[in-house]
């Protein structure tokens, strides 16, 4: 028989999932004999040692092992990297910084003030890009949030790296979201093209100013975009386990 279940992880109710998913979770020791899992027809939650799923525990096991990045709690092209409610907060937080710092530290850039600002948007764009990274499953990402961020400073190499590290992640993305059916307005990649293109032409003389302030703009654009999908990405996946299903028992903590 097929049954969908229900299990704790970090605090919170995860599912629901197939059995042969949970069922290859306790093989693996990511769920432990003392983790709580709840199925349609058991009147409570209950440990995975005290229901069907007992004889799957490892022997031995009576703890989960620590659990990666990875942590696999949805299927398709690599382990879904768990989320929680603060990384809107900071996304949204760090965007609003980040913008805040480029529009001020422009004008400013004769004064020490100026410098100090664009360092700090320097900062929060790579935060905001690393995090960003981190939603997409290592299966399905042309990179590492590591590498996106990292050879971002490579000189000349950066050039060419806009187009996998910044338009890279709109696509990544707007993949990601479709195949999880989150409903948000997809990414317009061709905005983050275009600011890569530009990126590149500000290093030509007479246009390359005026190159670098459509750079700028767009960039902003862009990465708003890109935020609001993120979040929406998140959102989506912490109410994943939604509202109980009829006739479950409140998980308590």
């Amino acid at each position: 028989m097929h049954c969908m279940w229900y299990y704790q992880f970090e605090d919170a109710r995860r599912g629901p999932v197939e059995q042969s998913e949970v069922e290859a979770l306790v093989r693996q020791g990511r769920i432990s004999r003392k983790t709580l899992v709840w199925s349609e027809g058991m009147t409570d939650w209950l440990p995975v040692e005290q229901t069907e799923l007992g004889h799957l525990c490892p022997e031995g096991a009576t703890t989960p092992p620590p659990v990666s990045s990875a942590w696999p709690f949805a299927t398709g092209g690599g382990a879904t990297p768990p989320v929680h409610e603060e990384d809107i907060k900071k996304l949204e937080q760090w965007f609003k910084i980040y913008w805040i710092c480029l529009a001020a530290g422009i004008p400013l850039t004769l004064i020490l003030v100026g410098m100090a600002g664009l360092i700090a948007a320097v900062v929060f764009y790579c935060l905001m890009l690393y995090k960003l990274w981190k939603l997409i499953p290592s299966g399905q990402a042309r990179t590492s949030p590591g590498l996106a961020v990292g050879l971002s400073f490579v000189p000349f190499f950066n050039y060419y790296w806009n187009f996998v590290a910044f338009h890279g992640l709109a696509q990544d993305l707007n993949a990601r979201l479709k195949q999880e059916g989150v409903q948000v307005e997809p990414i317009n990649a061709n905005l983050t093209l275009a600011y890569c293109i530009l990126v590149c032409v500000c290093i030509v003389p007479w246009i390359g100013l005026l190159a670098a302030i459509g750079a700028i703009v767009v960039n902003i654009l862009a990465l708003k975009q890109i935020k609001d999908a993120g979040v929406a990405l998140i959102r989506h996946r912490l109410g994943s386990a939604g509202p109980a299903p009829a006739g479950e028992p409140a998980l308590a903590y």
